[in-house]
């Protein structure tokens, strides 16, 4: 099994867009209500990458998120951010400027997941407090998180079709 690391290297900007997206839905899976917009530009961004959408519309989607992004809280924000990062303006991009930003999403969700399984756990105050001192339990949240994401990205890495 490749680590995260070697993938962003091995991997096609296909297969770096399709584990964003993979990341943003399981962290998304942690909300009882995910924000609409989040849902919705993950769904475009499927739909693009398989074609079935142009990237003006892509680009309206993300626009649409974008302007919504700072009146949401904290934790959503972090998925949020993973969304984002998923749907850069690829065409323009260079495959290291996607690796770049596939990485900041995949951290993104992790970060998000481990705050928000800590907060579960304990009331908001103490899980800002833990996120902020690196407590044990965020980290091993966050850790897990980067585990499911290894594992899918092996799996998007095997797959012939992508």
């Amino acid at each position: 099994m490749f680590s995260i690391e070697e993938l962003l290297l091995r991997s096609s900007s296909r297969q770096l867009h399709h584990f964003a997206c993979g990341c943003a839905e399981h962290a998304l899976g942690y909300l009882d209500n995910p924000p609409e917009q989040c849902t919705h530009l993950l769904s475009c961004k499927r739909q693009w990458l398989e074609g079935l959408l142009p990237t003006s519309t892509l680009k309206s989607a993300y626009w649409e998120l974008h302007h919504r992004y700072e009146r949401m809280d904290s934790a959503k924000l972090c998925v949020t951010s993973c969304l984002r990062a998923s749907s850069w303006e690829v065409e323009e991009d260079s495959l290291e400027e996607v690796r770049y930003r596939m990485q900041d999403a995949a951290r993104c969700a992790a970060a998000f997941v481990g705050f928000h399984l800590a907060r579960q756990h304990r009331s908001a105050a103490e899980s800002s407090k833990a996120l902020m001192n690196s407590d044990p339990d965020v980290k091993e949240y966050r850790a897990l998180e980067v585990q499911w994401q290894t594992t899918y990205f092996n799996e998007l890495f095997a797959d012939d079709s992508l």
